[in-house]
């Protein structure tokens, strides 16, 4: 019965820590991306702690048509610097790939209070590629990217707005209104 329990407890461990490596988005038949290597945080409530060089957070699109808000795994993202890179990168992703809905340049996630970052913890606020690198000059996409200094301030905690459009003529918006907590 021990060694049951202690086999689970390894299986368990291992997927956790197979779950928060960052990997590269792979590209399918016909330079299409695939989900097949998509490497997102597994959390078990609302609060997820992201410790990787990329912390990925799925956006659901799939609620969108029907309520106008995206299902996004967590509430709170944590963040926590690890060493040798004290920079890391957070970028979200419509899941899935194939949906109609895309993030806008300077609008995809934005700060809820534009003047709730005074010291710049946030910065490359852009559409990302595959690979999840920020490009600036690309209007929409289906991920976008934030990078983050992670310097415990006098404020660690922003709210900000997940906001994704229907990549057609009427540009619906669906979004949602979740939190970055910053714990150095």
């Amino acid at each position: 019965m021990a060694t049951n329990k202690l086999r689970f407890l390894a299986v368990f461990v291992c997927t956790i820590l197979m779950a928060c490596q960052s990997q590269p988005a792979s590209q399918g038949p016909g330079g299409k991306e695939s989900t097949d290597a998509l490497t997102f945080m597994t959390c078990t409530t609302a609060v997820c702690t992201c410790n990787a060089n990329v912390c990925r957070i799925p956006v659901d699109v799939s609620t969108c048509a029907a309520t106008g808000i995206p299902n996004i795994v967590t509430t709170m993202l944590k963040v926590q610097t690890i060493p040798g890179n004290p920079d890391p990168r957070i970028v979200w992703v419509i899941m899935p790939l194939a949906s109609p809905y895309v993030f806008h340049r300077g609008t995809g996630v934005v700060l809820k209070n534009p003047n709730a970052d005074p010291t710049g913890q946030f910065y490359q606020k852009y559409v990302a590629d595959a690979g999840d690198k920020p490009v600036p000059s690309q209007p929409t996409g289906k991920r976008y990217h934030w990078r983050n200094q992670n310097v415990l301030t006098e404020i660690n905690s922003y709210d900000y707005e997940v906001n994704v459009y229907t990549d057609d003529a009427q540009q619906t918006r669906c979004h949602k209104d979740p939190t970055i907590h910053n714990q150095g």
